[in-house]
């Protein structure tokens, strides 16, 4: 299996979309068939059972190498030319070489055209309906326009009318043969164009998903970055919050303190019994100097908080609208 998938792998590239990858490996799986379900069996059996002649085994080796040289196109980026070359190399050399080389014989008449009608239906295998939908109409025109009228084109150059069968010597039994083969032939490739259409809607829907997800997926990760962006201003928001809280904290525990601490020391000293009228004053002029003291360090607090609280109302505002 592991050889199986290099072979069919062989062409593929990643610049390449999925589908076109995957009609790719179509084509080269199509003539891998051709070489081990068509041609391999039909030289085996024309050398060891049938016996038709060299040039019954001629056309089947040309085959194979025609085949593998279509997967060879593949690899050199040639998908066009190999698709049309899979479905040309066995049409000529199965069905229109015969003819040619004078060796026609009456299967040909009953069997043929349908032959015609399979490498008709591989064209729904290996175009896409996307940018090769008109190289898949024009090949279903071809191959239905021959299967059609095969058995026509036998008669042109059909010397010997002994090897034709019955079933074409009367134009009754003629025209409802050819009535069944068009129903056939119609029914097929009908249900093979729905089956087309259908999944290629299926894959318009998908990559359309695809694109939609895409999009949204792209939309999160923005979103995503500016939360983080937010996350993070907030974090170092909140480490300065922290620290000015700290230097808040250091200077009520510290310096206030200090000042209340000395009033109180000093308004006791004033209250003691037995101090002079020099000590009351010297004791009531530090306290009036300690008050201002205080007074001028509650005020820079008070002046602080509010520029901060200030500048937090002024830096909010577009964040919120940026958000919403």
């Amino acid at each position: 299996m592991s050889l199986l998938k290099k072979i069919t792998d062989i062409g593929t590239n990643e610049c390449l979309s999925i589908c076109e990858n995957k009609y790719i490996r179509l084509t080269n799986a199509v003539n891998i068939g051709q070489i081990f379900f068509i041609a391999l069996p039909a030289i085996i059996g024309n050398t060891f059972f049938l016996d038709c002649g060299n040039s019954f085994t001629f056309r089947f080796f040309t085959l194979v190498t025609l085949a593998v040289f279509n997967i060879y196109l593949n690899s050199r980026g040639k998908y066009l030319v190999s698709k049309f070359g899979t479905l040309l190399s066995p049409f000529f050399l199965i069905f229109i070489f015969p003819v040619l080389a004078n060796t026609v014989h009456g299967a040909m008449f009953l069997s043929f055209s349908y032959g015609i009608m399979v490498i008709g239906g591989l064209a729904f295998m290996i175009f896409s309906y996307g940018p090769e939908k008109k190289y898949l109409h024009t090949s279903v025109i071809f191959f239905a326009f021959f299967a059609l009228f095969y058995e026509l084109f036998l008669t042109f150059f059909v010397e010997d009318l002994s090897i034709v069968p019955f079933i074409f010597e009367s134009s009754y039994n003629f025209f409802y043969f050819q009535i069944t083969k068009t129903l056939i032939l119609v029914f097929l490739y009908v249900y093979l164009f729905k089956l087309k259409v259908d999944y290629h809607n299926s894959q318009v829907e998908i990559f359309r998903m695809n694109d939609t997800l895409a999009m949204v997926n792209k939309d999160l990760k923005v979103l995503n970055t500016k939360l983080e962006d937010l996350v993070s201003e907030r974090t170092i928001k909140l480490e300065t919050q922290n620290k000015r809280i700290k230097e808040l904290a250091y200077t009520n525990s510290h310096i206030i303190r200090a000042y209340v601490a000395r009033i109180n020391g000093l308004i006791n000293m004033a209250e003691l019994k037995g101090a002079s009228e020099k000590e009351k004053q010297f004791c009531f002029t530090q306290i009036k100097e300690n008050s201002v003291g205080l007074e001028n360090v509650t005020k820079t607090l008070s002046q602080s908080l509010v520029t901060e609280e200030c500048s937090e109302s002024l830096d909010a505002r577009p964040q919120t609208q940026e958000v919403s």
